[in-house]
């Protein structure tokens, strides 16, 4: 089996990918048959969970938490409407050729996820406490952005955000400005 799209080249920062076809309507004008090049440089998305950026409400933080799931459990997708016909949007596959040695390679279809989680000093009405008052978002954020990726790091086989069985999430500093007893 030879890898659909030619050639694979990598390194630590960008993946190309030489595609050879001389029957190919560009490919046959050239003399090695070069029809495309593809370069892919993003190498991690960091998804947001923050408030003023994402969700506004506890309806919205829902809504934050459940495309992190899908993105741990590789099955987001969304079905919409654009110029008259249906079209759905799903994670890419990874690609998979053989190397220049013979042997069996792979690359990652999408890039590494990583999750920013909101503040210390936020609340949220998506969890009250025993006595009906909000809970800091932070708190909610970490329980719930480090939770949901475990369905990746414990996923049997298929695409995987994490290579290693890690988790990747991005917290904002405290600062001396915004101190409070959360970030002691």
């Amino acid at each position: 089996m030879r890898a659909p799209h030619g050639r694979y080249f990598s390194c630590t920062t960008v993946c190309t990918s030489k595609c050879n076809s001389t029957r190919h309507v560009i490919g046959k004008l050239s003399p090695s048959g070069l029809k495309d090049v593809v370069v892919e440089a993003a190498l991690s998305t960091i998804r947001t969970a923050r408030t003023p950026v994402a969700a506004v409400d506890a309806q919205d933080k829902v809504l934050v938490y459940r495309n992190w799931l899908g993105l741990m459990t590789g099955d987001l997708e969304e079905t919409f409407e654009k110029g008259g016909s249906t079209r759905t949007r799903r994670l890419n596959a990874d690609k998979t050729f053989i190397t220049p040695a013979g042997q069996p390679g792979a690359l990652a279809g999408r890039s590494l996820q990583l999750v920013r989680n909101v503040g210390h000093l936020m609340t949220t009405d998506a969890v009250l406490d025993a006595n009906g008052d909000e809970v800091p978002e932070g708190f909610l954020d970490a329980i719930v952005t480090t939770s949901t990726p475990l369905h990746d790091v414990k996923k049997p086989d298929g695409p995987r955000n994490s290579r290693t069985a890690s988790i990747y999430v991005v917290k904002p500093r405290c600062t001396a400005r915004q101190k409070r007893p959360a970030c002691e």
